[in-house]
């Protein structure tokens, strides 16, 4: 029942090989860029209103405010942004963010 243990060839015994039926010869290109990751749809800019979503609250309890600056980072993506509120200014993740209404700009 249990003969094929007896051979000495363990490369059949590895867990990739009861998955998909043969052995890995290299591990999956998980480096690669794809579109899918690069692009998150419309870009937040300067003088868009957003909701400003806070932890441990409901959205009816987030707070509104205008995007005065924006953040890219080092790839040139908009990362997180600058949000003046009723209560104050804060920075946030730019996907964080809730358009309510674009700006009016071109």
């Amino acid at each position: 029942m249990f003969d094929r243990w007896l051979y000495p060839e363990v490369a059949g015994s590895t867990p990739a090989h009861f998955l998909t039926g043969c052995e890995l010869s290299k591990l999956p290109n998980t480096g690669a860029t794809t579109r899918k990751w690069r692009k998150t749809g419309q870009e937040p800019r300067v003088g868009d209103i957003v909701l400003v979503p806070e932890p441990g609250t409901t959205w009816s309890k987030w707070l509104i405010g205008r995007i005065t600056d924006i953040h890219p980072g080092e790839d040139g993506a908009i990362r997180s942004a600058t949000v003046k509120t009723k209560q104050g200014t804060v920075t946030r993740s730019a996907r964080s963010l809730r358009l309510v209404e674009p700006s009016t700009d071109a």
